[in-house]
C-alpha cells in the first residue's frame, strides 16, 4: 500500500492532535487528544488490511513524507495474530525500512471510545477557508488564544473574533464570517450569546466547513463530510 499525499496530511494533522494513534482495519482514521477536547474522524482512500498501533506518529509521518516518500508499505502481523501489524515494512527501490511495533504500545495510546450520539444542533453557520484560515494563522502570531463567535444585530452579521478573554486590555482581531442574517438567527435572538473555543483546540486542516453546535460542543464538517472535528466549547460560552 502506498499512502497518498492527502492521507499523509491527515495523519500529520492527527499527530498535532495526539502523538499516538490506533488505526483500525478499514478506511477511516480516528483520533482524540489527551484532554478529550478534540475528536477527529476522517475517511481515506486507502484500506488498511489490519489494525496498526503507532506510538510515535510524527516519526511515521516523517518516514511517509520525507525519508521513504512514495514507498510501498507491507503489513507484517504479530505471530498468531493476523489482525494486528507487528512490523510495517517500507520498500522503496533497493531501500527497506522496518517500522517495529511493540505489543504493549497500545496500552499507552489514548483512542476514541466510540461514536458521538445524541448530537442535536442548536444552530449552524458556514466557515470559509479563505476567510478563517488566515485569521487563525494571524491569531497564533499575535498570541490571541480565544476564539469568540458572536452576532451583531446592527449589521445582521456574524463575527469570528480572536482575543484573550481573561485580559481586559487584550488586543483582538476579528473578521465577518456571515452577513444578511435573518433576525430569527440564533445569534441575533440574543446578542449576548456567543461560542468560545480555545485556539489550541482549532487544529483543523484548511478547508471550508459547516459548523453545527449545541451546548458544550461544536462540529466542524468539511464538504462531503470526509473531515469531521468535534471540539469542546469553553465554559465561558453564553447560550442565552
Amino acid at each position: 500500500m502506498i499512502l497518498s499525499d492527502r492521507t499523509i496530511k491527515i495523519l500529520k494533522n492527527c499527530a498535532d492532535i495526539n502523538e499516538s494513534i490506533v488505526i483500525n482495519k478499514g478506511s477511516k482514521i480516528k483520533t482524540i487528544n489527551k484532554g478529550k477536547f478534540i475528536l477527529f474522524h476522517s475517511d481515506i482512500d486507502e484500506v488498511f488490511p489490519c489494525d496498526v498501533w503507532i506510538y510515535d506518529l510524527k516519526l511515521f509521518v516523517d518516514l511517509c513524507q520525507n525519508k521513504m516518500k512514495g514507498a510501498n508499505i507491507d503489513f507484517l502481523p504479530f505471530p498468531n495474530d493476523e489482525g494486528v501489524a507487528e512490523t510495517l515494512l517500507f520498500r522503496k527501490g533497493i531501500q527497506e525500512y522496518f517500522f517495529k511495533i511493540k505489543m504493549e504500545d497500545v496500552m499507552y495510546i489514548i483512542q476514541p471510545e466510540g461514536e458521538i450520539d445524541h448530537f442535536e444542533p442548536t444552530g449552524s453557520f458556514d466557515l470559509l477557508n479563505d476567510v478563517f484560515h488566515p485569521l487563525l494563522i494571524s491569531a497564533k502570531k499575535f498570541e490571541l488564544n480565544d476564539l469568540c463567535i458572536y452576532g451583531d444585530s446592527e449589521s445582521n452579521s456574524l463575527y469570528a473574533d480572536f482575543q484573550n478573554i481573561l485580559n481586559d486590555y487584550s488586543s483582538s482581531q476579528r473578521i465577518k464570517i456571515a452577513n444578511n442574517l435573518n433576525t430569527d438567527n440564533w445569534f441575533l435572538e440574543n446578542t449576548e450569546r456567543n461560542l468560545v473555543l480555545k485556539r489550541k483546540n482549532c487544529k483543523i486542516l484548511p478547508s471550508d466547513y459547516r459548523v453545527t453546535f449545541m451546548e458544550g460542543i461544536c462540529l466542524f464538517e468539511s464538504p462531503g463530510g470526509y473531515l469531521k472535528y468535534w471540539v469542546a466549547l469553553e465554559p465561558t460560552s453564553n447560550y442565552g
